[in-house]
């Protein structure tokens, strides 16, 4: 019985939770450095809450190789990772570290998206911190759709 999940369209909707998570340290990093980056080691916290909020995760057989098939472009392939465990629980480990990689893929791509509109952006003179920091939340807000 298949389940109807589109993984693709969830991972981008990951995606604009993880970015909508950090939201504030994105827009501190474009302001203070001019880019945010796109490391989620490079945040407060960041890689714990990644790994918690879209690794961590266990998925059905069936489930797990309807993720794979849609997501095969991220598919994970260090076999270590699940190596020990049973062909279920590795097939749904292969799963759950694939989908961690679509998440990161697609939140990079919008990082790379703030960061072009913050580079393209009309710089008022003698913009201050805030008015910087509300130009950049706003440029995340548009990115992500919220």
């Amino acid at each position: 019985m298949a389940h109807d999940t589109n993984w693709n369209t969830e991972a981008q909707s990951d995606a604009k939770d993880l970015v909508r998570n950090f939201e504030d340290e994105v827009a501190q990093q474009l302001v203070d450095k001019g880019k945010a980056s796109d490391d989620w080691n490079n945040y407060d916290g960041g890689d714990s809450y990644f790994h918690e909020s879209y690794v961590d995760k266990s998925y059905a057989l069936i489930e797990s190789a309807e993720l794979l098939e849609q997501l095969d472009e991220h598919e994970e392939t260090d076999s270590g990772l699940w190596e020990g465990l049973s062909p279920r629980e590795a097939i749904g480990a292969q799963a759950a570290y694939t989908y961690g990689n679509a998440v990161w893929d697609e939140a990079k791509d919008l990082i790379e998206q703030i960061n072009d509109r913050w580079n393209d952006r009309e710089t008022p003179e003698n913009e201050d911190d805030d008015a910087k920091e509300q130009a950049a939340k706003a440029i995340i807000a548009e990115v992500i759709g919220s």
